[in-house]
């Protein structure tokens, strides 16, 4: 179907004429031409701006690299286990990975701010403080996500238990 996609668009296109595909196969199957280009750009865009956004409320460019590296980290772990659970690279697939960068600022940039306001002599001491301090909250945000997603269980439609539970226990999984 994708080769179709291709050679009408080619044809058209030599033909000068005003005319293009169209269609709801030519519609669903266009997404996949590059699905993949649009995953990078999108998931990049959004770990950088993460970055950008994390400087000025955490007051240090290297806390905020840190932040956006372990959020490019998590959806790259995602990422691969795609495969091992038997899913597809199609734009459901991109969309719940644009949401990975965004349910795992909680798991990072929170505790990130803790670490860099907590009082301590050493790093270590800095850590154990910040861990004290976020990780209750953390830990309840991550089981507020579970228990809005648990309910997919039941779903009668398994394209939503596959592309959206799975996905997010991976997501709550590789983020704590």
């Amino acid at each position: 179907m994708l080769q179709m996609i291709v050679e009408t668009r080619k044809i058209t296109e030599a033909s000068n004429a005003p005319v293009w595909s169209s269609g709801m196969m030519v519609t669903l199957n266009e997404q996949f031409l590059h699905v993949r280009e649009y995953m990078l750009w999108s998931v990049g865009l959004a770990c950088g701006l993460a970055v950008v956004v994390s400087f000025p409320l955490l007051l240090s460019l290297r806390l905020a690299l840190m932040v956006g590296g372990c959020l490019a980290f998590i959806v790259l772990l995602v990422f691969g286990f795609v495969p091992v659970v038997g899913l597809h690279v199609n734009g459901i697939l991109v969309l719940n990975l644009l949401v990975t960068v965004g349910v795992s600022v909680e798991f990072t940039a929170h505790l990130a701010r803790a670490f860099l306001v907590a009082d301590g002599q050493t790093r270590q001491e800095r850590v154990c403080q910040a861990l004290d301090e976020t990780a209750i909250p953390i830990f309840n945000g991550a089981l507020s996500t579970l228990l809005g997603v648990i309910p997919l269980i039941f779903a009668s439609f398994p394209y939503f238990r596959l592309y959206f539970l799975t996905l997010y226990l991976l997501i709550l999984g590789f983020g704590l």
